[in-house]
């Protein structure tokens, strides 16, 4: 979810049951931008945005399996399995810091002091034209009722973003009580303990993935192994990647 100077305006979307599984991360994609890297990246001063009932099963980037720099974004009831890191908060200030003129221009034009933008999205209104406090920028993010199964890293991130966050009820040491996780199975047991811990809500997980439609050109959808491009640096000639 990239951002320019509508950025701080681009609010109310809803990333909702889905299963990111197995992208891989090595020292090769390391060093090209953005490449298999995060499953949600939130990028810049993007904020408002809503993470919820996902889950994210081997995720090998050690910058969050979900990313984000900007505010009020709500990360709720999602499942972290054998992630390398799971939920980062990056303090993107700096880019409101640079590109405040065009960011500013765009929020006078939306009259984001006015309703209904001042009623829906309040944040907005505090943060005034050229602001000096650019902690209004990561301000009112939450993190609650998440789940971590043998991750190595969970809720981290910048001090500055992580001193104005919401983190609550989330699950990092234990069993939680799903049927299977290693075995790719999301579905909760009955008395799974997460239910009272976190007040975590069950996921649709047999019904997240694809889905039968007129549009869609084949079903069912096969992925057959080896379906995949290898991607290696070819130092000869800087700044270029060739595929195999």
């Amino acid at each position: 979810m990239y951002g320019d100077v509508a950025a701080l305006a681009e609010r109310g979307n809803v990333v909702r049951y889905n299963y990111w599984h197995h992208q891989p991360h090595n020292e090769t994609l390391g060093e090209f931008h953005c490449v298999c890297h995060m499953g949600i990246y939130i990028d810049n001063v993007n904020g408002g945005v809503t993470v919820y009932g996902n889950v994210f099963s081997r995720i090998d980037v050690d910058v969050g399996a979900v990313f984000f720099g900007g505010s009020d974004n709500i990360v709720e009831n999602n499942v972290f399995h054998r992630c390398r890191a799971g939920i980062y908060m990056d303090d993107r200030s700096w880019v409101y810091q640079k590109a405040f003129k065009g960011i500013d221009a765009y929020m006078a034009e939306m009259k984001v002091t006015e309703p209904p933008w001042s009623v829906r999205y309040p944040r907005l209104a505090t943060i005034k034209p050229k602001t000096e406090d650019l902690t209004l920028i990561v301000r009112g993010n939450v993190a609650a009722r998440n789940v971590a199964i043998d991750c190595g890293k969970f809720i981290y991130g910048r001090p500055v973003t992580l001193r104005y966050v919401r983190i609550e009820r989330n699950w990092e040491e234990g069993d939680p009580g799903f049927f299977d996780p290693d075995g790719g199975d999301f579905r909760l047991k009955p008395d799974a303990p997460v239910r009272a811990d976190c007040l975590f809500e069950p996921l649709p997980f047999t019904e997240m993935g694809l889905y039968r439609d007129a549009l869609r050109a084949s079903w069912p959808v096969h992925h057959p192994s080896g379906n995949y491009e290898t991607l290696y640096r070819d130092r000869s000639k800087p700044g270029k990647a060739k595929s195999k």
